[in-house]
C-alpha cells in the first residue's frame, strides 16, 4: 500500500468525489500538504481523500519511510528507477 484513504463514515455524505494528493517529501517524509490545510472542506462537503507516497524519501528515508516502519511488508517497494513503481517479489 502507498496510499492513505480518508472518507465520510456514512457512505450517504460522500459526493462521489475523490481528492488524490501527491504527498510531499520536502520535510523528508511524507505530508499531507492538501489534507492540512483542506480537511474541514472535504469532510463538510463530502469528498474522500487519498494521499499517495509517490517518491522515495517518503517511502526509503530513515527515520520515517513506511520501510523503516515495517521492512518485512514494504520492503521490496523500489521507487528508485527513473520515477517508475517497480515491485520486487509480491506484497
Amino acid at each position: 500500500e502507498l496510499f492513505e484513504a480518508r472518507r465520510p463514515k456514512d457512505a450517504a455524505r460522500f459526493n462521489g468525489v475523490v481528492v488524490v494528493e501527491w504527498l510531499n517529501v520536502t520535510n523528508g517524509y511524507d505530508t499531507d500538504v492538501l489534507w492540512l490545510y483542506q480537511k474541514e472542506f472535504l469532510i463538510r462537503e463530502g469528498y474522500a481523500w487519498v494521499g499517495v507516497s509517490a517518491q522515495d524519501g517518503g517511502v526509503s528515508r530513515e527515520p520515517y519511510g513506511i520501510k523503516v516502519w515495517s521492512p518485512k511488508r514494504y520492503g521490496p517497494i523500489d521507487l528508485t528507477a527513473g520515477g517508475t513503481v517497480t515491485m520486487v517479489g509480491g506484497l
